[in-house]
């Protein structure tokens, strides 16, 4: 789909190392992500309130967390092509890459913000054993992409020449 709008909205389309048609490409993909988000934010919201499901309604309000990823995206893209000014007189193309660290940190703080009346709440449950397991999965993820972000690191620096 985005080939097909590409050819429609981009210039230059193929030249992908210019700076402008990186900014359309962002600025296409970035407004694509929200649109298509928000329609199945509003679909599953409705089929979540018609059906009565709370994992359906919980999965509208991820697409609905998406779209605001997808809107970061856009603005980051934005701001990133902009011209030089005699205060960044390099640019600004460095604010595309924060813009998707502010969106990574974002998603994952809420695995790192553990409330401690979570945890109670989580023993004193009935279903503390499915609790404890699913805290287990969690912890075991975080642990994996934590070494595997590790051992990147340090494949790097092993294989760098000097």
């Amino acid at each position: 789909m985005i080939l097909l709008l590409s050819k429609i909205f981009i210039k230059d389309r193929e030249n992908t190392s210019s700076p402008q048609v990186r900014k359309a490409y962002g600025m296409l993909c970035g407004g694509m992500g929200i649109a298509l988000n928000i329609l199945l934010f509003a679909g599953k919201f409705l089929a979540g309130f018609l059906s009565n499901s709370i994992a359906i309604t919980a999965d509208a309000f991820n697409n609905l967390s998406d779209a605001g990823s997808s809107l970061i995206t856009l603005v980051g893209f934005q701001m990133a092509g902009q011209k030089p000014d005699p205060h960044h007189p390099f640019g600004h193309g460095r604010i595309e890459y924060l813009s998707g660290l502010f969106v990574s940190v974002a998603l994952s703080w809420p695995l790192n913000s553990f409330n401690p009346l979570w945890i109670k709440s989580f023993i004193h449950s009935p279903l503390y054993s499915t609790h404890l397991l699913s805290l287990s999965f969690l912890y075991l993820s975080r642990s994996r992409f934590i070494w595997l972000t590790t051992i990147k690191i340090s494949a790097k620096k092993s294989t760098a020449l000097p």
